[in-house]
């Protein structure tokens, strides 16, 4: 089988790469998609924006940094526009396609990966051409103990080597079958100059992150502020150059703040929750502008239930007592909030209720008797979560308690104000709810740690399926904290890990899927198609897929009014 656009990792999962790459990818020299969107037709002309830089008013990442091993996936946003990926995203379909790779294929073994580099890409400023020890500099750093980077959760350690073959071309060789290695090399490790690296060392918040390939290069940041970019000097491997000579990401914390900007033309680009964005496209200059394929599933994480030793998932768990370690609270949790009325509340009723967070129709392991079941299992019933509670223990005695992370969802604007809903609707049916605001320091370390005891946090993603699992379903993650520690669940997601056939492969990722569904690992809410407002006198548009990969991105699509 012979993939030139391998759609298989946005549409069947990551899971099942490896026994569907067994025949490898080719790519075309000048795919078309992103990194950076279709170069612009011949006839179309110069643009001259009326506007030297573009501002984009984002809330602030709760980790900021300019060294990419500090940034996971989740907040490596403020950066994307000046880093590349082995793989890219189209910007009109959200499906992966060449971008640094341009080809790459599973070997006979089954345990070495072959990928072959876009000759000729120059790093920014006077660092030379991506070779292979870019892709390993980068991959050492990125999945050192202490980075946040994704790939340490599970590929990491099945990497047993990397083979240089030539400039252009090498193998990784892993210790046991991992689907999840390709996707790691592949999506998550923002490829930089190990010239510049070895020059300078990483990049501070005091000095210029380390140089990389994208359509814009860095140009200063002023923390908790903004990052600016501006145009990259050499033109792009795939032709793409920015419509705006410089790109500014600024942080604005609150939406009203942000509306503001945008109505004073201090800033032409914003993301906003349903509420402002009425308010803001009454004025004939606003435009909304929706993501263009991918949707963003929107969902509530309950932490406090870790095993205490990860290498022996049968040594119980770390806070046996927390009232999350019980099923009936996690349950309470979903049956206490009407989804119908939050719906309606923050986004004007446009959300659809998203039966399982990590799985759709289309990936493997998809089980229709979810959305059967989800009125009775998770639907909107305060009087069956208060008997839940009371069936649990919970009283006067033995009071229900909770503590809600105030950290916002990424690419959500409203995540703090649906929190406080949420808070309500918990509180209605008996738990004494904490609003708990943490400096994203402290936050970072307790994740390491796996030290909520009995937490709750809102995140938004557009995570792959396999992402999406280890990260939010999974307890299996050794960096930091995942979703809750269900034994029976992570030993299935234990055989995946090891598993090359297809079939077998769907049917182990729907036995886990029903496991999670079962046992209210979560608390979905909904999936919905992100959307942004712009300055339409200045922007004319926007061309993404929506989420890929947390937060911003594709910000060198940002059209110019003529």
């Amino acid at each position: 089988m012979r993939f030139h656009r391998i759609s298989a990792l946005a549409t069947l999962g990551l899971a099942a790469l490896s026994a569907l790459l067994t025949f490898g990818c080719t790519a075309p020299a000048q795919p078309s998609g992103q990194p950076g969107p279709a170069a612009p037709a011949a006839d179309s002309g110069p643009v001259t924006p009326k506007v030297n830089r573009v501002i984009v008013a984002a809330e602030p990442p709760s980790i900021e940094s300019n060294e990419v091993r500090n940034l996971s996936s989740f907040y490596l946003w403020q950066l994307r526009p000046m880093y590349e990926f082995g793989f890219g995203n189209d910007a009109k379909t959200g499906k992966t396609i060449p971008g640094l790779f341009t080809e790459w294929k599973l070997e006979p073994d089954g345990l070495s990966y072959r990928f072959k580099l876009r000759q000729n890409v120059p790093f920014h400023g006077d660092n030379g051409n991506v070779t292979v020890k870019d892709i390993t500099t980068a991959w050492d750093e990125t999945s050192k103990p202490d980075s946040l980077g994704g790939q340490n959760a599970v590929s990491r350690p099945s990497v047993k080597d990397w083979e240089r073959v030539s400039d252009s071309e090498v193998l990784l060789h892993l210790k046991d079958p991992n689907p999840q290695a390709l996707s790691s090399i592949g999506s998550t490790v923002a490829i930089f100059s190990s010239t510049d690296m070895a020059k300078r060392g990483p990049g501070t918040m005091t000095t210029a992150p380390n140089a990389g390939t994208g359509p814009y290069q860095y140009a200063t940041r002023s923390q908790s502020a903004y990052v600016r970019f501006e145009r990259a000097q050499n033109a792009h491997w795939s032709g793409v150059r920015p419509d705006f000579p410089e790109l500014e990401i600024r942080f604005i914390k609150e939406a009203s703040t942000r509306l503001a900007a945008l109505l004073t033309n201090e800033v032409q680009v914003t993301d906003l929750p349903e509420d402002l964005k009425k308010e803001a496209t009454n004025r004939p200059n606003l435009k909304l502008a929706p993501a263009l394929a991918s949707t963003n599933r929107v969902l509530i994480q309950p932490h406090g239930v870790y095993y205490k030793d990860l290498s022996n998932l049968d040594m119980g768990m770390k806070f046996p007592d927390s009232p999350m370690a019980d099923v009936r609270f996690r349950k309470a949790l979903s049956k206490a909030i009407d989804r119908d009325a939050l719906n309606k509340a923050f986004f004007g009723g446009k959300a659809k209720v998203n039966v399982r967070m990590q799985y759709t129709p289309n990936w493997p392991g998809w089980n229709p008797d979810w959305e059967k079941r989800f009125q009775d299992e998770y639907g909107y019933d305060p009087a069956a979560a208060k008997k839940l509670l009371a069936d649990a223990g919970f009283g006067p005695s033995k009071p229900a308690t909770t503590t809600v992370l105030l950290a916002p969802a990424d690419g959500l604007a409203n995540s703090l104000d649906i929190l406080e809903a949420l808070a309500g609707y918990w509180r209605a049916i008996g738990i004494d709810v904490k609003l708990e605001n943490m400096d994203a320091t402290t936050m970072t370390l307790k994740y390491r740690n796996a030290d909520f005891p009995n937490h709750i946090r809102i995140r938004a993603t557009g995570a792959d399926q396999w992402t999406g699992i280890t990260s939010y379903d999974s307890g299996i993650k050794p960096t930091r904290a995942g979703g809750i520690a269900i034994p029976e669940a992570d030993k299935t997601l234990q055989q995946i890990l090891q598993t090359l056939d297809e079939k077998k492969l769907d049917d182990l990722i729907r036995q886990a899927g029903n496991i999670w569904y079962d046992q209210h690992v979560e608390v979905p809410l909904f999936s919905l198609v992100p959307e942004v407002v712009v300055n339409s006198t200045i922007v004319a548009g926007y061309d993404f897929p929506g989420n890929v990969s947390g937060g911003w991105t594709h910000m060198e699509n940002l059209k110019a009014t003529r």
